[in-house]
């Protein structure tokens, strides 16, 4: 279960959020989405390791889905894994060409 390394830096409504998130995970562990949407709150949150590890298990999951691997690859980019990040974004343009956030890239 990905989780939080340092508690003690992240805000106490922050805080909140991931644990609802993470006990939906706990709840429904073979939930693809309850994954992606924790690996996307961590995400925009800038706690990338973590939602790395998120989407991994939802794409694992959820392997048709394009989403997972189209937000790992957002992370991966803005942590200098660029050429991860590409692998990932064609294998999504190429199974889930009309999914609207791979258009124009």
């Amino acid at each position: 279960m990905p989780e939080v390394d340092d508690r003690s830096l992240i805000a106490a409504d922050l805080l909140a959020l991931i644990d609802v998130s993470v006990a939906a995970v706990r709840e429904r562990p073979e939930s693809a989405d309850a994954w992606l949407e924790l690996g996307m709150l961590y995400d925009a949150n800038a706690v990338g390791r973590q939602a790395i590890a998120a989407y991994e298990r939802a794409a694992a999951l959820a392997p048709g889905d394009p989403r997972p691997a189209y937000h790992m690859a957002r992370v991966l980019e803005r942590t200098g894994q660029a050429d991860q990040a590409i692998v990932l974004m064609q294998g999504v343009l190429e199974r889930a060409g009309d999914h609207a956030p791979g258009h124009g890239r």
